[in-house]
C-alpha cells in the first residue's frame, strides 16, 4: 500500500492505533506471542510518497532492555534525511526509520518494573513501528499531566 503526502502525515499521528497481529490466525487463542508487526517501511529513497505500511518482525528485548509498544513517533530532520538517502543510519540500528517515539512498556527482560510505565527515548532507528527495543538506560519518563503525543517530540527538544 502506497500512501500519498496527506496519509503520510496522518500516519504519523494514529499509526499506532493500527490492528496487532500474527502469523497464523490461531496465535492468540493458543496465547503465542506476536512474530510480526506492523511498521512504516522505506519502499525507496525519496519524499513523503516513497513511505508505505508494511510487515516487520516484532522485535525481542535482550537483556537491558525493554519493548516498548509505540503509541506516537516524532517527524525530525534526521528522519527526512534518512527518507530521502542523505543520512546513513548507524551499524547495527534499525532498518526502519524513527528516531524519536513515545509509548509503554509492555515488556522487560529484568524484574518487570517498568512494564506497563509511560516512556519516551531518542534511539538509531525503529520508531516508525508498533513495537520497540530500547535499553533502559535510554528510557525518558514524564509526568501525567502531558499527553503522550506531546512527550514524542521530548528526546530531540
Amino acid at each position: 500500500m502506497r500512501l500519498g503526502r496527506g496519509a503520510v502525515w496522518l500516519l504519523f499521528i494514529s499509526l499506532f492505533g493500527l490492528v496487532r497481529y500474527c502469523l497464523g490466525s490461531s496465535c492468540e487463542a493458543e496465547g503465542m506471542a506476536e512474530v510480526t508487526m506492523r511498521a512504516v517501511v522505506l519502499e525507496s529513497f525519496g519524499g513523503p510518497e516513497v513511505l508505505a505500511v508494511g510487515e516487520a518482525p516484532r522485535p525481542v528485548p535482550e537483556d537491558g532492555e525493554v519493548l516498548v509498544r509505540v503509541e506516537y513517533s516524532a517527524i525530525n530532520r534526521a528522519d527526512t534525511l534518512q527518507r530521502k538517502g542523505g543520512y546513513k543510519p548507524p551499524p547495527g540500528a534499525s532498518e526502519i526509520l524513527g528516531l524519536e517515539f513515545s509509548g509503554v512498556v509492555v515488556e522487560s527482560r529484568d524484574d518487570g518494573s517498568l512494564v506497563g510505565k509511560r516512556v519516551c527515548a531518542l534511539v538509531t532507528g525503529g520508531g516508525y513501528a508498533e513495537y520497540i527495543t530500547v535499553p533502559k538506560d535510554l528510557l525518558m519518563f514524564w509526568p501525567d499531566d502531558i499527553p503522550m503525543d506531546v512527550a514524542a517530540g521530548f528526546p530531540e527538544a
